[in-house]
C-alpha cells in the first residue's frame, strides 16, 4: 500500500496572481506571493522596503514548512489526516498574518485587524489562486 501523501509534486513555474486585487481591500497592508522554499516572487506593501519584504516571504516560507512537517508526522500517527498543510493564520493585537500554499505558489497577507477579517480575506484568496 501506497501513501499519496508521499507523491505530492509541486509545479516548476509558480502561477501569475493578481496580488493587486488584494491590495485593494481595506485594512491589507502587505500582500506577498512566494514558492515553498519563500523566495520572493513578488509583493505590494504600504509598510515594507524590498528587502524586509524578502525576509518576511523566507519567514513564511519557512514557517509554512516547519509546520506543515509537523502535521505532517501528526498525521502519520494518528488515524485522521490533516496533511497537506494548506493554510496558517497568526492573529497580534492590531495586526493578523494569513498564509495560504497551494501546489504552485504562496500568498502571505497581512492586515489590520479592525479593519478587515479571515472570513472577508479567505474566498477572495482562495478564488485568486484558483
Amino acid at each position: 500500500m501506497t501513501d499519496d501523501r508521499d507523491n505530492i509534486t509541486f509545479w516548476p513555474h509558480p502561477k501569475d496572481i493578481d496580488i493587486d486585487e488584494l491590495m485593494k481591500m481595506e485594512g491589507v497592508i502587505e500582500v506577498e506571493q512566494f514558492d515553498q522554499s519563500g523566495h520572493l516572487l513578488k509583493f505590494r506593501s504600504s509598510i515594507m522596503t524590498p528587502s524586509q519584504a524578502n525576509l518576511m516571504a523566507m519567514m513564511c516560507g519557512s514557517t509554512f514548512s516547519f509546520i506543515s512537517s509537523l502535521f505532517d508526522l501528526t498525521s502519520r500517527m494518528m488515524p485522521c489526516s490533516i496533511h497537506p498543510l494548506r493554510e496558517l493564520r497568526f492573529t497580534g493585537l492590531d495586526y493578523s498574518i494569513m498564509l495560504v500554499c497551494e501546489a504552485y505558489a504562496c500568498i502571505g497577507v497581512m492586515f489590520k485587524n479592525d479593519k478587515t477579517d479571515y472570513d472577508s480575506l479567505m474566498p477572495r484568496i482562495k478564488k485568486l489562486m484558483g
